[in-house]
């Protein structure tokens, strides 16, 4: 169970570090990188947001509905890595809102399953603890992404590697999310 726990931990530390190293980054690639204005970047951000904000309901009814929540996880990741590298390599206003709002879905698709398989493992009687250790290590990701991101673009002086960066998080995940020992019903 503990094992399960921390792979479940870490694999939430992936998910984060793309997540909030996009949200930290992303604007100031949009008016840096590519020359948008303040409305523009936000427009894109918005749609991002409610790609988002869309997918953990969506995600928690196709999980109810054919199960297989690992699975989910995984393919969730292998999606997301996929749409950060494409965003980065966007350059209008129209795909970048289209693009956008996919990787907002795909990236925030894993979210309810991580919570409930860490709870699920746990066990009812060590949920609320274990979800916040794991919150914890969750949002460790929060801290660490937006640093190497500025680091490197210290250093580059460029955008270009930080989708790549971005998308360590997530292929780190599936590796880390297929040594997980999902809870049996």
């Amino acid at each position: 169970k503990s094992r399960d726990l921390v792979l479940l931990g870490f694999g939430g530390f992936c998910l984060v570090w793309m997540e909030i190293g996009f949200a930290a980054f992303a604007n100031t690639f949009l008016k840096k990188q590519l020359g948008f204005g303040i409305k523009e970047a936000g427009l894109i951000l918005v749609c991002y947001s409610v790609g988002g904000i869309l997918a953990s309901p969506a995600s928690g009814w196709i999980s109810d509905l054919i199960g297989h929540r690992k699975q989910l996880v995984i393919g969730s990741f292998v999606l997301s890595i996929c749409c950060t590298v494409y965003f980065g390599y966007q350059t209008t206003a129209q795909m970048l809102l289209v693009v956008g709002f996919i990787y907002g879905f795909v990236s925030y698709f894993a979210n309810p399953h991580l919570s409930l398989m860490i709870a699920e493992i746990a066990g009812k009687d060590r949920s609320a603890t274990a979800t916040g250790i794991s919150n914890v290590m969750f949002q460790i990701g929060s801290i660490l992404s937006p640093l190497a991101l500025g680091i490197s673009i210290d250093v580059t002086h460029t955008f270009h590697s930080i989708w790549y960066i971005l998308a360590l998080g997530p292929l780190v995940g599936i590796i880390v999310m297929a040594a997980v020992r999902p809870p049996t019903a």
